[in-house]
């Protein structure tokens, strides 16, 4: 699977490669020291975002050995708005969002009772269950789980108070 125009999925899920990097190190013959990949790419539309943009077996067997060659490893998430996980599309930017849907009250991700409380969870077991794998190879990971807060378009966009709770609460 690839990312196609327009960032739809075709064919799958999000790959990721170390392409790039092989080129490079076939041009230089160094090896970069640091890998970055994305657990969740939210910024695509899919029809099944949990398991066609969170994908990670094929990406953490890539990055378990980087690790074990000396490399570092990054990971950071566009995560799905949680009201829309089980949406057709589930997207992360509300400008991408249904016309008329408000930003999200940041709040009810980490309230129990709430839809997006038991959708988040959903969420970061997914995280958990490629994290737990990673820790099992002795994978050191630098993680930003919340890698645009700050941006506007971004759901979780909130005034850094809310966004320190929420970020204490995926923690």
């Amino acid at each position: 699977g690839s990312i196609g125009p327009n960032n739809k999925v075709d064919k799958g899920y999000y790959k990721f490669t170390l392409k790039e990097i092989e080129e490079l190190h076939d041009l230089t013959g160094q090896w970069v020291g640091l890998v970055g990949a994305d657990y969740c790419v939210g910024f695509m539309d899919s029809p099944n975002p949990i398991e066609d943009t969170m994908y990670y077996k094929e990406m953490n067997k890539l990055l378990i050995d980087y690790w074990k060659a000396g490399g570092l490893v990054a990971i950071t998430t566009h995560q799905f708005d949680p009201r829309e996980l089980y949406k057709d599309g589930g997207q992360c930017f509300p400008k991408q969002l249904p016309k008329g849907m408000e930003r999200l009250d940041v709040s009810r991700v980490y309230t129990p009772g709430t839809v997006e409380y038991a959708n988040f969870r959903v969420i970061m077991d997914r995280w958990c269950e490629g994290f737990q794998e990673l820790e099992d190879h002795g994978v050191v990971v630098l993680w930003r789980p919340l890698n645009e807060a700050r941006d506007g378009k971004w759901w979780c966009a909130v005034p850094a108070d809310q966004y320190k709770t929420l970020y204490r609460y995926i923690f």
